[in-house]
This record gives structure tokens, C-alpha cells and sequence, in this order.
């Protein structure tokens, strides 16, 4: 999938936009919709496409491509039920840095399960902070 949005760190980024590029792997159960060959049993890629379309060409935000990935894949799990597991990869090709290189990007993967549980601790953290009025240490990024 391609895309021109304003995400990005830099001023420039925010300012004069750039292209993205997604690419997106869902697993899932498919053997209903092999057998059935109905769009109800496997996911439409249509919605899902959309789904990225909103995130990645709406509203610009200060989003790191690692922020970015989380969300879309967080997205996707929470609209498509039967998904067990998201893998994206994002990419700007065309970074503005010294030197030469075809694009920045990343690739993160998450399974539901994992996503659930990575999502219960930050909420606990949260609390926690709020709490007692600590900031939150970010963990080890993936």
C-alpha cells in the first residue's frame, strides 16, 4: 500500500509530507473460507486496506514508524476478530539523512495474545504512575 501523509519527528517530516509504503501479513484460520469461498469467512481486504488508509493518510502526528506500526496493527486486531496475528511493515523511501539508502523502516509483528498482554501492563503502569506520581520507563521496543 502506498501513501503520502505528514507523520514524522522533524519539522520538515510534518511540513512538507512524504510517501509511505505498508505492508501488511494476516494470519488466520482460512480453511472455511477455502472450502465456502464467502468473503464472511476470511477478512476483506477492502476494510482493511481502509483501515491503514485512516491511520497512515489522515491526521498527521509526531509518530515514530515503531509508534505507527503499533497502532496499525493494534487496529487491525481489534477490527477483525478472526486475525490471530498482524505483521507490518512500515517505510519512508524517502528519508531525509546524509548518505545514501533506499528507505527507513520497520517490520513489527504482534500476536494477539502478546498484543493483549502488552497492552494490560501499560495500562497498569499508567495507573501506577498516576498513582503515585512517577513517570512511566519505557521498556525494551521490538
Amino acid at each position: 500500500m502506498r501513501f503520502f501523509s505528514y507523520h514524522g519527528v522533524y519539522a520538515e517530516e510534518t511540513r512538507a509530507g512524504q510517501p509511505f509504503e505498508v505492508d501488511l501479513t494476516l494470519q488466520l484460520d482460512l480453511s472455511a473460507a477455502a472450502r465456502t469461498d464467502e468473503l464472511k469467512h476470511t477478512v476483506d481486504y477492502g476494510a482493511a486496506h481502509g483501515l491503514v488508509a485512516r491511520l497512515v493518510a489522515g491526521p498527521p502526528h509526531n509518530y515514530l514508524l515503531e509508534a505507527l506500526s503499533l497502532r496499525i496493527i493494534t487496529s487491525l486486531l481489534r477490527a477483525f476478530p478472526a486475525v490471530h496475528s498482524v505483521r507490518v511493515a512500515v517505510r519512508k523511501p524517502h528519508v531525509a539523512i546524509a548518505g545514501l539508502l533506499d528507505y527507513s523502516g520497520v517490520t513489527m509483528e504482534r500476536r494477539r495474545d502478546q498484543l493483549a498482554r502488552e497492552l494490560q501492563q501499560a495500562e497498569e503502569q499508567e495507573q501506577q504512575a498516576s498513582e503515585t506520581g512517577k513517570p512511566i520507563r519505557a521498556g525494551p521496543a521490538s
